[in-house]
């Protein structure tokens, strides 16, 4: 029986995108019983509404290796992005940065 820990912390630490790019953020946590993870974007609980319609994906692997997969970043996705992992001797935590740029008008055109 252990405490939760993160074998490795999310990663990259922070990413700078443009906005419509896609980005990742991938972490490796161990524990026993197996951790419950919760995300939250600054601070609030992540909820994501429809996950089959989803720009924005969590990964949860039997292996332990969790993450966020943001398929195509908006604007609004700019935040600090924190998971926890959490079990019945403790809780760990790391968080990551996702800086999204608005696109130049001229690349826009080409997604019209």
């Amino acid at each position: 029986m252990s405490a939760p820990k993160f074998e490795s912390n999310l990663s990259p630490k922070k990413s700078e995108v443009i906005e419509m790019s896609g980005a990742r953020f991938l972490a490796k946590v161990s524990g026993n019983p197996k951790p419950k993870i919760q995300w939250f974007k600054n601070d609030e609980p992540l909820v994501i509404v429809d996950a089959r319609h989803s720009k924005l994906h969590i990964i949860e692997e039997s292996d332990g290796t969790v993450g966020l997969n943001f398929v195509e970043s908006a604007a609004d996705d700019d935040a600090t992005y924190k998971c926890v992992a959490t079990n019945e001797h403790g809780k760990a935590e790391s968080q990551c940065d996702l800086m999204v740029e608005a696109m130049p008008e001229a690349m826009k055109a080409q997604f019209k």
